[in-house]
């Protein structure tokens, strides 16, 4: 029985690191995808507005950089936003682990 709880950690455990290499895949990756001045917001290319959702990816991937007032800049909705992603992907892997 012992022996068996001690596999079923080690498979969480492999499991969080498998979860955690694609996120930080993606995010070192796709940091010079996003310094182009394009965008595919239709409400800014049709209105050359911001809307609320522009600039958002930027500013997350700025404050994972811990440049700040840069986020705040892009985007400062992503004071609400990147604290909510943190907590949904904790609820997603205390699920994984605890049930």
């Amino acid at each position: 029985r012992r022996a068996s709880i001690k596999k079923i950690n080690l498979h969480k455990n492999i499991i969080f690191f498998l979860l955690l290499i694609p996120i930080f895949t993606i995010f070192i990756s796709i940091n010079s995808l996003l310094d182009t001045s394009s965008t595919i917001c239709i409400f800014k290319n049709i209105f050359d507005i911001n809307c609320i959702g522009c600039g958002i990816s930027k500013s997350i991937i700025s404050v994972i950089n811990g440049n700040f007032k840069e986020a705040l800049n892009l985007n400062y909705t992503v004071i609400i936003v990147f604290p909510l992603l943190i907590v949904i992907w904790f609820k997603k892997v205390y699920f994984i682990f605890i049930k």
